[in-house]
This record gives C-alpha cells, structure tokens and sequence, in this order.
C-alpha cells in the first residue's frame, strides 16, 4: 500500500512536463499520460532500482511525484547465530555477493567417527537472513572471497599429507555450496604455508597470499626465515602462476592482497627483521610478472607493522598499518603509491595522547577518497576506535574517534564504504563494569558526520571478525560470540542501509527525453516491456538523452 506523501497536478492541452523526477523510497506505481499513450514509472525498493518508460502524444497528464524519501540506516533486520559443537567459533570471516547472499566462515572443531578434527565451516545465509547451506571442510579458514557466478572461495591452512606442517588450502563452493576443487600449496622448505588473504580478479581468477618458511634456524617455529608466496588459480581451479617474495629473518605477519581493474595484483607485507621490519608492497601482472616493490621505513627506523592495502578505481595504491615514530612509540602510517610503483604520499596520524596508535584496516570509496581505521590510545592508556579521512591526495579531512560506554578497550578492526560513500567501521568494545565485550559498530557520512551506532551482544564475550556492504547499502557484521568453556557461535548482524533513494530525473527538450541521476553508484539500463530483460545501456552517463521518435523503452538505475 502506498503511504507516502503523493502531489498531484495536472496539466491540459499539448503542454508537456518540462520535468519531473522518480525516486526510489517504498513499492508504488508512478503513472503519466498523455491522452491514449502512457508514460510509466515503477519503483523497485528491492532491487534498488528506479524504472521509467516513455512514449509520447499529448493531450493532458496526470502527474503524481512522491515527496522524496531517506533510507533510515543501522536498524537491526536479523541476527544469526550458528552454533559450534565443540571448542571453536573462532572467526566469522564474511562475504557479500551481488544478490545481497552473505557468508561466513571460521575454525570449528567438529567429530569424525571418535576422533575430533580442526577444520572450517562455511555458511550461506539469503539477503533475508534464511539458511542456505553449510558445509564442513578439514581446513583452517583465514580469508573467503566470492566471484561474479556466486561461488565461494575459502583459504587457509591444512595438511596436504603425511610429513606436512601445513600448507596452503584453498576450496571453492559452487553457490549451492557443492565443493567443486580443493588445491593446495607447500612451499620449496616443506615446512609451515599459510594462506591468510585471498581475492577475485575481474576475470573470476583467484589470488591468495600467505606466509611460508624457509627455515626455522634456532630450532623454534616463529621466528626463522620467513617468505610471502603469492599463488593465481583460474576460476576452475588450475594452477596459473606462483610467485614468491622472501621477507628476511623477521616474525611470519599475515599478508593483505588487492587486485585492480585490470588484473594485476598488490601485497602487503613485512620484511627485514623482528626489531626493524619494514612495510614492502609488492606488485605483480595478471600473468605473475614481478612489476614493482617498495619498501617504507618509518622515521622513527624501527619496526613498523603493515595491516591492509586497497586500490582505487584510478588505479592508485594505499596501504596503512602502525609504525614507529621518532617521537612517538606507534602511529598509523598510510602510503600511497601509483599503479606504477611511484611514492604519491605518506600521512601519519598521531592520536592526541601521544599514545600507540595500530591502524588495522583501509578502504576506499568511488571517489578515491581514503579511509583508515584502527586503534588509537586515550590519555587512560586505553584504546578507541579512530577513523581517518584522506582526500584522493592525501590530504587530511576529518578524524573521528569513538570511545564506549565503559570508557575502556574499543579497538576498530575492519571498515566498508557504501556506494553514497558512507563508511562503516567496526570492533569489539568492552562493556562497563568489565562484563565482557561486545561488536560496536558505527557509520560515517562522507563528510564525517556520525549517522548510527549500533551494540550487539549475545553471549559474555563477542568479537569482531568482518564487515561487507551489499550493492543496496546494507551492512552485515560477522564475528563469534562465546560464553568461555561453555559455548560459542558464528554471529551474522544485518544492519539496513544508509544509502539516499536512487533519484531518476527526466526533462523533455526538443522531443527528446533527458535523464539525469546523481548516484555514480548506479547504472542506466533499458528494456523493451516491464517484463523484459534490463541491460545496461553502454557508456550511458548523466544526463541521458534517447529520442521519442524510437521504440517504447522502459529504464532503471541499478546498483552497480
């Protein structure tokens, strides 16, 4: 039932609407007419779509424009907790495909025959929150990544046999979650692999990334000889290329991946030694080639800890994580480097209290702007989350900490920006009176302007895991949730989205029709009838002009 506000007017004679608008706020029927031709628009709330056909021969028109409408973001719409049969729970690593279907996957101790094994789980979950399917593997999951077709890819660490320390596993699930290959990687020493960080590329190829050994020199398993292997699978499983990257004697720290537009692929990682590690970044082709490396040494020439990288959509590279300052004990450090290696710049955030500040996650939003969150210490010595903007030129814009209600541990873990650019930020934060802790999350305009904050608990401790936005802007936090020696599930929250109704606009000039949008997070699409098969008009940029001479057409916006 339509219960929004509605203006009516009308107008007679051969005058045409010089404008008018469609915006997408809850399931109406827009209907305009010129004498015996129609002029319809449909709004779609659950696709995030705004549709809009138009032929033309006027006489008089009917013209109904609903007042436009806000999404309200960050209400609870479900809450999903999977339980773990025996010790376990330990992750809740999520995914999100283009249908709004979520994953989630983790360590979960379960029971063959009398013997108990270490191994992963992997649910999917609907839009709606309806359980989809589960499957278990002997795996230990790190990463999960999801390609175009809605297959799912988990990585990790399992034994390939006898003699094995461990070594790289990645599996993928169809998207009825049928195993489809296993493959695994050991590397040349035959000691610990482990895959920590996997993503797709733009022809559904699979990257994963990981530490491997060389050699354990003082007999222990920590500190050694330590590598980066980098390994490229086709979506069908065959190996593509391997290639490695060797870190030096240092402490093994858990790689972070990202591939551009057009294939090629960046690491982040630790290299030289436990007392003077360096952040080095590596570049390499869609084919394995090596492209680049670049190494940053903070000033204060001390370890320095990388955390994550992503790439924008002008191809530029950005990495973040903590590092020593002269002055300092630990800021967050962010570089940027071009699609070719070349050092854009560096900005370094030094909480107020001149206290250790650890980035652990970026993000990037269309507009290349760069985000960066993390933990920041108080003067109590205690952390909150920090957020930081930057402008596509590294330019500081807006910082925003958060600090829970009992004024204690907030430590922000992992972070997603919306199609509107509203960032979402995300941790673990402990309850007053030290009653465990509890998944905070919070939301950001652009501009910085806090929109929500949301708390979630459901057993004594819950942790931050994993974050993802789906193309309608809603937001699934993942973590586990655990009562210690007794429980613990794998926890999904769905939060709805903050992303404005998508705005279509029209205006008749000179018979033809001019459509204009201002959402560059949606696509124009057309088709011949409502029924029919939308596709995306190629290279069709605001505004849109399409001739009323030609045939019927119906179009939409659509969530890219």
């Amino acid at each position: 039932m339509n219960r929004s506000r509605t203006i009516v007017a009308k107008i007679s004679g051969d005058r045409c609407p010089e404008r008018g608008c469609v915006v997408l706020d809850q399931p109406q029927h827009i209907s305009k007419t010129w004498g015996f031709r129609i002029f319809h628009a449909l709004r779609l709330v659950c696709e995030k779509a705004a549709l809009l056909s138009a032929t033309l021969t006027t006489t008089s028109l009917l013209l109904l424009c609903p007042a436009s409408a806000r999404a309200q973001g960050g209400v609870p719409l479900w809450t999903n907790l999977y339980p773990i049969p025996y010790s376990g729970g330990r992750n809740g690593i999520s995914a999100v495909d283009s249908n709004g279907n979520v994953f989630v996957t983790g360590y979960a101790q379960f029971e063959i025959g009398n013997n108990y094994y270490d191994g992963g789980l992997t649910i999917k979950y609907s839009n709606s929150g309806t359980l989809l399917w589960t499957n278990r593997y002997l795996c230990s999951p790190s990463a999960i990544a999801v390609d175009s077709a809605g297959s799912v890819f988990v990585t990790g660490v399992a034994s390939s046999g006898p003699g094995t320390y461990g070594d790289y596993a990645t599996i993928k699930f169809s998207n009825a979650g049928v195993p489809l290959w296993t493959n695994h990687y050991d590397g040349p020493a035959n000691l610990v692999d482990v895959a920590t960080a996997i993503a797709i590329d733009s022809s559904d190829n699979v990257i994963v990334a990981g530490y491997s050994a060389n050699s354990f020199p003082n007999g222990g398993c920590c500190f050694g000889d330590w590598g980066y292997a980098t390994v490229a699978y086709s979506n069908s499983g065959v190996p593509l290329w391997t290639n490695r990257y060797e870190g030096g004697d240092t402490y093994p720290d858990a790689p972070a991946i990202a591939v551009d537009r057009n294939g090629n692929v960046f690491v982040l990682a630790q290299s030289g030694t436990a007392a003077a590690a360096n952040y080095t970044t590596v570049a390499y082709s869609r084919s394995g080639d090596l492209l680049w490396i670049n190494d940053y040494d903070g000033p204060g020439n001390a370890a320095d800890y990388p955390s994550a990288i992503a790439v924008g959509t002008n191809g530029n590279v950005v990495a973040t994580g903590g590092s020593v300052g002269p002055t300092s004990s630990q800021d967050y450090a962010t570089i940027a480097y071009s699609n070719d290696g070349v050092p854009l710049w560096t900005n370094r955030y030094n909480g107020p209290a001149n206290r250790p500040d650890d980035a652990r996650a970026i993000a990037v939003d269309g507009d290349c702007n760069v985000f960066v969150t993390g933990a920041s210490q108080n003067s109590t010595y205690t952390p909150d989350f920090a957020t930081v903007k930057y402008s596509p030129a590294g330019v500081p814009l807006w910082t925003r900490r958060y600090n829970g209600p009992a004024n204690y541990f907030d430590v922000s873990l992992a972070i997603a920006v919306d199609s509107s650019g509203n960032v979402f930020v995300a941790g673990y934060s402990e309850n007053p009176n030290n009653v465990g802790q509890t998944i905070a999350t919070v939301a950001y305009s652009n501009s910085g302007m806090p929109l929500w904050t949301n708390r979630f608990d459901a057993r004594t401790n819950n942790y931050l895991q994993g974050i993802a936005v789906d193309r309608s802007g809603n937001v699934f936090v993942s973590g586990y949730s655990e009562d210690p020696g007794v429980s613990s599930d794998l926890v999904v929250i769905k939060y709805s989205s903050s992303v404005p109704p998508p705005r279509l606009d029209f205006q008749k000039l000179n018979n033809q029709l001019v459509l204009s949008w201002a959402n560059a997070g949606f696509n124009l699409q057309s088709a011949p009838y409502v029924g029919g098969t939308f596709t995306n008009i190629p290279s069709a940029t605001s505004p849109y002009t399409n001739s009323f001479a030609g045939p019927q057409q119906f179009f939409r916006l659509i969530s890219n």
